[in-house]
């Protein structure tokens, strides 16, 4: 599910988007490869980030911000095949570690994945479902119990949002 691509070069037509399914069990791990690296001092000041979706991705110690389109996360000159159309993503801290990292729901099966961090060249990351949330149609995060640390919550229609944590698998 979760596969980088270089900078600059479109992908492959199919390679982007896996082939879509109905399945309802969890789905095969997920796997993030990077083509190539990002290499950026470490800033003194990070800048301001005004974005929906932001993560540190390249280990420089400042987020950028994230475009998500039909499967495809893009930052920094690099690019990650995650999911498919249709997915939803969101970036958090979820291990409350420092960093933020990327969050999946498939609204078809309802699974939700979380991934460990963001993938470098030569390296793949794959994880597998957390949780399956019936109904769910969108992810946020939220501060719920004011620690600092926010939560993964899917929204769902038939019932309040479901906090998710990476072990509930």
């Amino acid at each position: 599910l979760l596969t980088t691509r270089g900078p600059a070069s479109p992908p492959p037509p199919d390679a982007a988007r896996p082939p879509a399914t109905t399945e309802t069990a969890p789905a095969t791990p997920t796997t993030l490869r990077p083509r190539s690296a990002v290499t950026t001092a470490p800033a003194r000041a990070c800048p301001r980030v005004d974005a929906t979706l932001a993560a540190d991705t390249d280990g420089d110690g400042c987020p950028e911000a994230l475009r998500w389109s039909d499967g495809v996360v893009e930052a920094g000159g690099e690019r990650w095949a995650v999911g498919g159309p249709g997915d939803l993503v969101a970036t958090g801290d979820w291990a409350c570690r420092g960093g933020a990292t990327l969050a999946l729901l498939r609204p078809a099966t309802g699974d939700v994945f979380v991934f460990d961090g963001w993938a470098r060249p030569g390296q793949e990351l794959a994880t597998t479902a957390v949780a399956r949330v019936d109904g769910g149609f969108a992810l946020r995060s939220a501060d719920l119990d004011g620690d600092g640390c926010p939560e993964l919550l899917v929204e769902r229609a038939d019932g309040p949002p479901v906090r998710v944590s990476r072990h509930d698998a």
